[in-house]
């Protein structure tokens, strides 16, 4: 009997590769409608100034890291995680970034070229945002159609509340809380990525998962009289970005002399925003304000509970549980179409 061929988009943000590809992935993120949602040629322009003058910075920050971003590797340790968790000759897991390479133009090619009679597009966003997984999945399909690849689809919204995903983060939130608690009574700052209040006010389901992620955690892990807040990182601009401010939240922990422990929940992989941001940055805002200690646990990864909970999406079908409150139910139409 011919088993069925699925191929599975196992896709991310993407990074730099080397300092010359630092200013084109920069153009690339914010030329994307998603984030700058702008006619163009004013697009084109703000994308080509924002690159421009955000690229010394960038360049700083990923010399810290080794000269670039550490994604692509980190997301190919959890491709061959899932792989070998899959029956090889049904299933093939492909990588594509969204905004640096291999990007959906060129990895199209090589899913035609296995011929599947079945796509599985799988984010390693865990929570739906119209600027990560719809951006992502608008460029799949303009892909998917130029290149001709005719089968059937299904889309992976998010997962944000899966319990394989939950149970991971828990284990790791009990792990980093047991070690900063011989310090004292840890104070727990998870951390998200921000995005501009807009567009949360326009129907983004991104902060209300984020919170029930937290909510979920906080639950599982049951630590008796665990203070915790949730927070965002990494705001650019002028305009208002949803709050609170992670950086904010940092200090003033610190200035009353707090036991700080970060715990990353919207990245399930390292990258500069974890091995810059909460490691250096704000490692250094919290212990030169007054932090007693600063502690970070790490990132998902490929640690086995959670590829198992990838593995279990991929074979028993798209989560189906109810993904958010139906004033997002935004995130159905653009992720199912």
């Amino acid at each position: 009997m011919i088993k069925r061929k699925v191929a599975i988009i196992l896709y991310n943000l993407g990074g730099p590769n080397g300092e010359d590809d630092i200013g084109p992935f920069l153009f690339n993120l914010f030329y994307d409608k998603n984030i700058i949602n702008i006619p163009n040629p004013f697009r084109f322009l703000v994308a080509k100034f924002i690159s421009k003058s955000r690229k010394k910075e960038a360049t700083k920050n990923y010399n810290k890291i080794g000269g670039k971003s550490p994604l692509l590797s980190n997301t190919l340790k959890q491709k061959e995680a899932l792989q070998n968790k899959l029956d090889k000759e049904q299933y093939k897991v492909f990588v594509c970034m969204n905004f640096w390479h291999p990007m959906p133009d060129e990895v199209v090619d090589d899913v035609k070229n296995y011929n599947p009679s079945g796509i599985i597009l799988l984010p390693l966003y865990p929570q739906f945002s119209t600027t990560t997984t719809g951006s992502f999945l608008s460029k799949w399909e303009d892909a998917r159609n130029k290149a001709g690849l005719v089968c059937e689809q299904k889309v992976v919204c998010c997962y944000y509340s899966q319990s394989n995903f939950i149970t991971a983060y828990t284990n790791i939130l009990r792990k980093f809380y047991a070690s900063a608690a011989t310090d004292g009574k840890p104070f727990v700052v998870f951390i998200a990525h921000g995005l501009p209040e807009k567009i949360v006010k326009n129907g983004d389901p991104y902060q209300w998962q984020i919170e029930n992620t937290v909510k979920e955690i906080v639950k599982m892990a049951d630590i008796q009289g665990m203070e915790y807040i949730t927070c965002y990182q990494s705001r650019v601009g002028p305009m208002s970005w949803i709050k609170p401010y992670a950086d904010e939240v940092i200090l003033k922990a610190a200035q009353e002399n707090k036991i700080i422990l970060v715990i990353p929940i919207s990245f399930v992989s390292e990258h500069v925003e974890t091995l810059v941001e909460l490691d250096m940055e704000y490692k250094e805002l919290a212990m030169h304000n007054g932090a007693r200690a600063y502690h970070r646990a790490n990132t998902v990864g490929d640690d086995d509970i959670f590829i198992e909970g990838l593995k279990n999406i991929v074979i028993n079908g798209v989560v189906k549980d109810v993904i958010c409150p139906k004033e997002y139910c935004k995130c159905y139409r653009q992720a199912n179409g």
